[in-house]
């Protein structure tokens, strides 16, 4: 049995184990679509403040109620979870970290075996989210992500369950690290930015690679929902993005490979995480030791 309470500031919070933690959803006009996430009674629903009475009305006429329903008053996912990091997370010894989903999620497919199995019950999920938490902790990660960075069950290697130093999609992960703040001129390479930020800090990013990430699908195609930071998303945006990255981090680390880029096909781009950075990281940015 999973046990929720709220904070003084509303926020709810799930209990598992020795640890205390919110769930954080951000969402933007999918309130169906986040209907059918199985967090759905354990999260913390984060909309526009002019879209929360849509919200409230189709999760009425649902018959479902999740943990509470906040709102901010910007746009674009980096500013969004860096409200929702400056605002709502109380890190201590208690709650050491917070959760954030998709609103699209579905379930997890673990990918381990000879017979991949998937998962969409939330007791078993959150108890998931706790013991990889305390991994990352314990290994001094500043974020922990589960199926971060594979997208396909063809890209799964049985030799390598988990990845310490390697970049990250932020689907279904945990924010240990209260200082780290997403990259605000970015929309769709932020998680990979946020993902370089980490580890030129903590040396080590601690990413669970047993799990492949089930979201919603349309005509077959991941991601290929409206709505959500998908509006603003273009070919030239990505393109423009991306050189971004490329210039903030060096050649080195990001490589540039945007082809015939279609809506819900996501977008290409190789990432080289360095080896070693110079002490001066953010200044002079990240350099490699061959």
């Amino acid at each position: 049995m999973i046990k929720t309470s709220h904070r003084d500031d509303g926020v709810g919070v799930v209990h598992m184990d020795e640890f205390v933690f919110p769930i954080f959803c951000p969402s933007r006009k999918r309130e169906s679509v986040l209907l059918e996430n199985p967090m759905f009674e354990y999260m913390n629903i984060v909309v526009d403040h002019e879209e929360k009475e849509s919200y409230e009305h189709a999760f009425k006429r649902a018959g479902r109620k999740p943990l509470s329903i906040l709102t901010h008053n910007t746009y674009g996912c980096s500013r969004i979870r860096n409200y929702i990091v400056s605002h709502w997370y109380r890190p201590s010894e208690v709650e050491r970290f917070n959760f954030q989903i998709d609103d699209d999620f579905r379930a997890l497919k673990y990918i381990m075996s000879s017979r991949s199995r998937e998962s969409n019950d939330p007791e078993y999920l959150i108890s998931l989210i706790a013991h990889v938490g305390r991994a990352a902790i314990d290994a001094g990660s500043g974020l922990f992500y589960i199926s971060g960075s594979i997208m396909s069950p063809r890209e799964r290697m049985s030799f390598m369950p988990f990845y310490l130093r390697r970049w990250a999609k932020t689907g279904f992960s945990g924010w240990i690290d209260p200082d780290l703040r997403m990259d605000e001129n970015l929309i769709t390479c932020d998680d990979l930015d946020l993902a370089l930020q980490s580890i030129a800090k903590h040396k080590i990013m601690w990413v669970d690679q047993r799990w492949l990430g089930v979201f919603d699908e349309v005509d077959g195609r991941m991601r290929g929902n409206v709505n959500g930071d998908s509006v603003w998303i273009s070919e030239g945006l990505i393109r423009k993005e991306q050189l971004y990255l490329a210039r903030k981090w060096g050649t080195h680390v990001v490589h540039v490979n945007s082809q015939g880029w279609r809506p819900g096909q996501g977008y290409k781009i190789m990432i080289t995480v360095p080896l070693t950075y110079e002490e001066s990281i953010g200044k002079k940015g990240p350099s490699t030791s061959e």
